[in-house]
């Protein structure tokens, strides 16, 4: 058992945390199924225990393994595998049926102390620029025979010890939760089909969120990252870690340093804009790529037909530096405001803050006949707009 930090719960405390576990707990029970409970009540379980992160293992059908609920390839769409072995926190613990509390993974005396082949990898880390540090981790046992039917891992607290004997004591009591929730619904796993389906997963953001950022994107007619980061705030480093979840694939930051490949020099802008794809470093042997979407590029060939004695490393990266790289290598974009597109956004905005909520799909048409006359200030800014325009709009309200 790890040593807990000293600390005093008063008795309205502990009344007020097992009040939220049983409302947790009472949303497990109301789920369908396995991938329901992660992606529907991850969150909450992350803000009950205060972690920043969460990650459900479920044990796979050969019973040597332990499967995330999160992780794709490249290619392919299987789970994250662990073996249950000694040789990982998670498999450790799935191994022992044992529950451990660390203060910090990257600490090798704290880990040999658990287990003397216990070890933490560190690459993942790396490449992502999370840094994890304390871990609480739990396994999900049936109560009448101990058969071992999934993981549950907190990472993170953010007070520089190990989770509470508190939230230990409520890890214990969800896990039994689990473990009914689990036998009752083992079904074979639904597959995350999309980039953004890990920001759930891993607790970023709820579901009924994501639902409404993929709406307001559809309405507004912008990029979902973008309201994402701007009306939900989520982190261009948490999209980042969810894109090398699904990618499987390492995820490269803006960086404002950056020296242009001489192979950049063939490619136009607009080719590399269109594709969102651009050669960020080359040697003679290998060719580093920058990618919106390494998955659709690596299936295309279309890298490997332009350099084929060439091997590919692709990385990925948000829609928001991937632009943000273009305009550092190819130089910022002179833009003139577009008046009929001022004009649309106008009344985008006015018939969004007049229906409100109830009109999830808006779509809105400016038909301008005439080419409308711009008055403009003496610094030559937009001051007016004179002409004719009509406009479309369809709200659908259901």
């Amino acid at each position: 058992m790890n040593a807990q930090v000293q600390e005093t719960i008063s008795q309205e405390q502990r009344l007020a945390f097992f009040k939220l576990l049983q409302e947790v707990a009472n949303r497990i029970h109301a789920t369908n199924n396995i991938d329901e409970i992660m992606l529907d009540v991850s969150r909450d379980i992350c803000r009950l225990c205060g972690s920043v992160r969460l990650t459900l293992y479920t044990v796979s059908e050969s019973k040597s393994s332990i499967e995330s609920k999160v992780k794709i390839g490249m290619n392919t769409f299987k789970d994250f595998k662990l073996p249950i072995t000694d040789t990982s926190v998670a498999g450790f613990v799935a191994l022992n049926k044992r529950i451990v509390n660390i203060k910090d993974v990257y600490n090798d005396a704290e880990l040999k102390a658990i287990s003397p082949s216990l070890r933490f990898e560190k690459k993942v880390d790396e490449r992502t620029g999370f840094r994890t540090k304390e871990m609480l981790v739990a396994p999900i046992v049936k109560e009448d025979n101990g058969e071992l039917l999934g993981v549950l891992q907190l990472i993170n607290n953010g007070h520089d010890h190990p989770f509470s004997s508190l939230i230990e004591e409520g890890v214990r009591e969800l896990c039994k939760t689990l473990a009914i929730a689990f036998a009752q619904r083992m079904k074979a796993p639904v597959v995350i089909r999309t980039k953004f389906d890990p920001l759930v997963a891993l607790g970023f953001i709820a579901k009924a969120e994501l639902v409404l950022a993929t709406r307001s994107a559809r309405r507004k007619g912008v990029d979902l990252e973008d309201v994402l980061i701007d009306e939900f705030g989520v982190k261009t480093e948490a999209l980042g870690y969810c894109y090398f979840r699904y990618f499987e694939c390492p995820y490269e930051r803006f960086q404002a340093d950056r020296t242009p490949s001489k192979l950049l020099a063939n490619f136009k802008r607009e080719y590399v804009e269109h594709n969102e794809w651009l050669v960020l470093e080359d040697t003679p042997e290998t060719v580093t790529v920058l990618a919106v979407d390494p998955e659709n590029l690596e299936a295309s060939r279309m890298v490997h037909n332009l350099f084929p004695k060439a091997e590919v490393k692709y990385l990925v990266t948000t829609h928001k530096e991937f632009f943000e790289t273009v305009d550092q290598l190819y130089g910022a974009k002179k833009t003139t405001p577009d008046p009929a597109q001022a004009l649309l956004d106008r009344v985008q905005r006015i018939i969004n803050n007049a229906f409100g909520n109830n009109a999830p799909d808006i779509q809105i048409r400016v038909e301008v006949p005439d080419k409308p006359a711009t008055l403009k200030d003496e610094d030559g800014a937009p001051q007016s707009i004179e002409g004719q325009a009509s406009i479309h709009f369809r709200v659908n309200l259901s």
